[in-house]
């Protein structure tokens, strides 16, 4: 993705213990260690007990001045696939449907974003849900893979496999490298295996098992894809 500006927004939503901020901190780490500028901030719910969160970054080749909320989004990672499908039905602590998660997610989203959700559904489906017009949707069982290479739903590395792809600031195995050295002293004592060498298969899995749609309807054969197609 190429910054045509002057920086990058990233946006992150999803559920209290998905690993959002955690997502968005690794982000800004990896790309601080590639020498590019990073911001990473969380926004905290209001409402005590609320399910939703919220992290954000700005990403630049240049340092950035400027400290506020996002003006223009360029991807949107989204953990939590309740936000989109059960927008009618879910309800945070208070009563405030999911739906404001949809309307969060989209607000201040430029055209011809990036959408990456964690779900095993296809893209044109979320495409759909979203009302994510001329943007970009790729989507990924995050949840299955993380169950099945380290035994529990951990999805914010998938995602950020994804997101590092869509950037395309770095090599996917210089991605790797960086995620071992991060992950090599926060999670090996908590877990019965070291969960930094797991990460090298889920980040392979997740560009393996990703698919995507290019933003516009097609009944071409390519598009429901892998990351192979940009």
């Amino acid at each position: 993705m190429k910054n045509d500006g002057k920086y990058l927004e990233i946006k992150w939503h999803g559920r209290v213990g998905q690993g959002v901020m955690t997502a968005a901190s690794i982000l800004a780490e990896v790309l601080a260690m590639e020498g590019k500028y990073v911001q990473a901030f969380p926004e905290f719910n209001r409402e005590q007990n609320a399910p939703f969160v919220q992290a954000y970054n700005r990403l630049s080749d240049s340092p950035i001045r400027l400290h506020s909320p996002l003006i223009n989004t360029n991807i949107t990672a989204i953990m939590d696939q309740s936000v989109i499908l059960n927008a009618n039905l879910e309800a945070n602590a208070n009563g405030n449907p999911a739906a404001d998660a949809i309307e969060e997610a989209n607000a201040n989203t430029r055209e011809n974003a990036c959408y990456i959700v964690n779900t095993s559904l296809p893209p044109q489906l979320i495409h759909e849900k979203l009302a994510a017009a001329g943007s970009i949707v790729y989507t990924v069982d995050a949840d299955t893979i993380s169950r099945e290479e380290i035994g529990e739903p951990f999805p914010n590395i998938c995602l950020l496999t994804i997101l590092i792809h869509c950037l395309d600031w770095i090599p996917i195995e210089r991605f790797k490298q960086r995620i071992r050295e991060l992950l090599s002293n926060r999670w090996k004592t908590n877990h019965n295996f070291n969960f930094a060498s797991a990460s090298s298969k889920i980040i392979e899995r997740s560009l393996q098992e990703v698919q995507k749609f290019p933003g516009f309807d097609t009944t071409s054969k390519n598009s429901d894809t892998n990351t192979n197609t940009d």
